[in-house]
């Protein structure tokens, strides 16, 4: 699973993803990077916003 292709679905920069998703910027620059790993918890985070982009679309402009 790519993070760069999930986030650029939504149109974001790295920081607003980061923000919107609850993780911190330097966290998506190294999964991006490939120099860190996502762990369980944010690989299931990552293919739901994959498989569900307009539930997660409606649920981040709530916010």
């Amino acid at each position: 699973m790519s993070v760069a292709k999930n986030r650029e679905k939504f149109e974001l920069t790295q920081e607003v993803f980061a923000c919107c998703f609850w993780r911190k910027h330097g966290m998506v620059r190294g999964w991006e990077g490939k120099s860190l790993t996502p762990d369980a918890f944010a690989v299931t985070l990552l293919r739901v916003i994959w498989a569900e982009p307009n539930a997660i679309r409606r649920e981040v402009a709530a916010e």
